[in-house]
């Protein structure tokens, strides 16, 4: 370890919950993504489809609504697929400010634990 802060947007989580979704067995994605370290901390921004969909300004594959209602399902699941690991749930449904407060907050009392 270098002692090293890296902050990703997306990263195993997402991957699982996409693809699982999509049809991919879970045990499949998990086998292939078994290489990539386990975060010391993943901070989950949990949004309703609705809103999700106001706030995003391009549309893709992923503009199903009943699509990510299952993705959300599965991102509210993880507690029992990655038993051990440091997940928090955010409530992003808030404003952007309140969201981006609270975040601050856990990932500054995150490294002071660490102590990076």
């Amino acid at each position: 370890k270098k002692n090293k802060i890296i902050i990703s947007e997306r990263y195993v989580y997402s991957t699982f919950a996409y693809q699982g979704t999509a049809g991919i067995s879970e045990d499949e994605i998990l086998r292939q993504n078994e290489v990539f370290p386990v975060a010391d901390l993943t901070i989950i921004l949990n949004v309703s489809a609705e809103n999700a969909f106001k706030r995003k300004f391009n549309k893709d594959k992923f503009s199903d609504a009943a699509f990510m209602a299952k993705v959300n399902e599965k991102y509210m699941n993880f507690d029992s697929k990655f038993p051990g690991e440091i997940l928090i749930n955010v409530d992003a449904n808030r404003k952007t400010e309140d969201v981006f407060e609270e975040v601050k907050i856990i990932v500054i009392d995150a490294v002071k634990i660490k102590m990076f």
